[in-house]
């Protein structure tokens, strides 16, 4: 029987099961994103019918932080510790290494499972009791937390500058009424429609809505949206300086680039289409470069270049992997690498047996068409790109890649 994955579009994790009762979701967390962006009705608080405690004999609730709407294991913070010293429950847990600072209490504190931060205290309960009575956690270990005083999320940590900021996302930011500080584009995590939160010094974007948002994209090889109308942003590179965006139909270039492929192929083709259009961006100093020749040239013009996809290669049609780094992938070199004269490039007409007119080098067309003629006999991949001319002297910028279907890929 093949595996269930979640129901919340872009996550392929098995769906929860416990106790028999297979879920719609991965976790809690994916099915409250679900009913925020309006898929699913509203939460209803965990019951106890799957939802109970895991230590061996409690039959009790588990314990539902309604303040962060986190389901927990366990009914109490007792009995988790209790279940892990028995060896009854192996996974990675929220156990701190240090004795909780609240005074009579000797369980061990609590640690962030995301970034490995360790509280003060062992609970929330003993945290808001310190608090209630005037007691302070020790100094080398200050809680800081989301102003929002509905949240007790720790506030946004800047991995980059290592600033502390107010909040802990964009949504209690706005919340709180502080709009100066939500961004106009949305979270660079593929199905999130938050918008991103800005730094509350810098008025920098930060990316994302929230910082767990960014490590989760992290995790799947994915980095910050350079612009808005993106779905998604893979690095590439030896050292992550290349990026691929996934562009969406209101992206302003994407229905210019589609109409050109599609006038300029010149050819019957049944079923001819675009499926998707990838821009590539080129490292900083490269950019540079070409931003001063462009000046100094001022004609662009928009060419095509016909390149091979490994067979083995699926990524330009199933996002979840990213580019697949097969040397034989000639495509998915130059997106991460760039155009290699020696490596990605000139191999792809060499297995057409095309005959290059004026020797070894980088070709380009006005003519979709043509470029095809060149990764003929292949899965195809054509990358149009924007060409500065001056004499026979040319130079590439960040370009696009679209890819459509025939019988092929394009």
């Amino acid at each position: 029987m093949a595996m269930m994955v979640c129901s919340l579009p872009e996550c392929y994790r098995p769906r929860h099961q416990r106790r028999g009762i297979i879920h719609d979701f991965c976790s809690r967390t994916h099915a409250q994103e679900a009913a925020d962006m309006g898929l699913i009705p509203p939460l209803h608080r965990p019951h106890g019918r799957c939802h109970v405690c895991q230590l061996h004999g409690c039959n009790t609730e588990v314990f539902f932080d309604e303040a962060t709407n986190t389901v927990h294991d366990f009914c109490c913070r007792r009995h988790a510790n209790m279940a892990r010293a028995r060896g009854q429950w192996p996974r990675p847990g929220m156990q701190g290494s240090s004795v909780c600072q609240y005074p009579g209490c000797n369980e061990w504190v609590s640690r962030n499972p995301e970034t490995g931060e360790e509280s003060a205290f062992c609970s929330r309960s003993h945290l808001e009791a310190a608090q209630d009575q005037g007691a302070q956690p020790a100094a080398e270990e200050p809680l800081t937390v989301c102003q929002n005083v509905r949240c007790q999320r720790p506030a946004w940590m800047d991995h980059r500058s290592g600033d502390q900021l107010a909040f802990c996302g964009s949504r209690c930011a706005y919340t709180c009424g502080a709009q100066h500080l939500v961004g106009q584009m949305k979270c660079s995590l593929p199905g999130c429609n938050d918008f991103t939160m800005l730094h509350d010094r810098t008025m920098d974007d930060m990316g994302y809505c929230c910082d767990y948002h960014r490590i989760k994209a992290e995790e799947r090889n994915l980095t910050q949206n350079p612009e808005a109308h993106v779905d998604r942003t893979f690095r590439g590179g030896p050292s992550d300086d290349f990026k691929l965006s996934v562009l969406t139909k209101s992206h302003q270039a994407y229905s210019s680039l589609k109409e050109q492929f599609l006038v300029k192929f010149q050819k019957p083709v049944d079923g001819l289409s675009v499926e998707r259009i990838f821009k590539v961006q080129v490292p900083g100093d490269v950019r540079q470069k070409h931003k001063v020749f462009e000046e100094a040239t001022n004609n662009t013009r928009r060419r095509f270049h016909g390149t091979s996809c490994s067979d083995a290669c699926r990524f330009f049609m199933d996002l979840r992997g990213g580019p697949c780094g097969r040397p034989d992938c000639n495509v998915c070199s130059i997106c991460t690498h760039g155009f290699r004269l020696r490596g990605s490039v000139g191999r792809t007409a060499q297995r057409t047996n095309m005959n290059l007119r004026y020797g070894e080098g980088l070709y380009f067309s006005s003519v979709s068409g043509k470029a095809n003629d060149y990764a003929a006999q292949s899965e195809k991949v054509y990358l149009p790109f924007q060409v500065e001319w001056r004499g026979v002297a040319r130079r590439r910028r960040s370009g696009y890649h679209a890819v459509g279907r025939t019988s092929l890929l394009l």
